[in-house]
């Protein structure tokens, strides 16, 4: 069933998992964040209350061209987390802060 919805997006996203590419960033004001490593080696941004994603591919396939409903990172994200295998980070806000503003 979830390689009918995903096609394309599944494997690479069940790979992301594999290499635990997944970090689930937490800091003391609460806020949180994904980060995502690409099989390129680029860490991707998302946000967990939405299907954000920083990658080329969310803008292109899933913004412009509307024809995927997420990319491979949220999808990796989604699954992650369904079988418990996020990593968690904690970090300060400073580091928040930063992260946020070197977003790709």
């Amino acid at each position: 069933m979830l390689q009918f919805i995903y096609q394309t997006s599944l494997m690479p996203a069940l790979d992301i998992i594999d290499r635990k590419a997944v970090t689930l960033l937490e800091c003391p004001s609460k806020r949180q964040l994904y980060t995502v490593m690409g099989t390129s080696g680029i860490v991707y941004i998302c946000f967990p209350d939405s299907k954000y994603c920083s990658c080329p591919a969310y803008n292109y396939s899933v913004l412009l061209k509307d024809d995927h409903i997420m990319c491979k990172h949220i999808l990796a994200i989604k699954l992650s987390n369904a079988m418990n295998v996020t990593v968690r980070r904690n970090i300060s806000d400073k580091e928040m802060r930063a992260t946020l503003l070197h977003m790709e």
